[in-house]
C-alpha cells in the first residue's frame, strides 16, 4: 500500500498539488497547496489552504493523514483530469 501512496504523492506533485506540514504551537498542521505547475514557484501558487486539525509531533499520524489526502485528492482532482484528456 505504501507504494501506491507515493504514486499518488507523484502525481499530485506533477499536477500542482503539495501537502506540507507546518509547525504552529508545538504541533503539525497540514497545509495543501495548489499551483499552475509542477515547479512550487511562489507566483504560480492559485490557493493554499489551512487544515483545522493538528497533529503531535512525536508520532506518525500526521504523515498517515497527509499520505491519506494526497489518494483522496488524485481520485478527486488529478483522475478527472487524465480522463478528460
Amino acid at each position: 500500500m505504501k507504494i501506491k501512496a507515493f504514486e499518488y504523492v507523484s502525481d499530485c506533485n506533477k499536477h500542482g498539488i503539495r501537502i506540507y506540514p507546518v509547525l504552529k504551537y508545538g504541533k503539525y498542521q497540514l497545509v495543501v497547496e495548489f499551483n499552475r505547475s509542477a515547479e512550487f514557484l511562489p507566483h504560480e501558487i492559485i490557493r493554499t489552504r489551512m487544515g483545522e486539525v493538528r497533529y503531535p509531533t512525536e508520532t506518525a499520524e500526521w504523515s498517515n493523514k497527509m499520505l491519506e489526502l494526497y489518494e483522496h485528492l488524485y481520485n478527486t482532482k488529478v483522475v478527472p483530469k487524465l480522463s478528460a484528456a
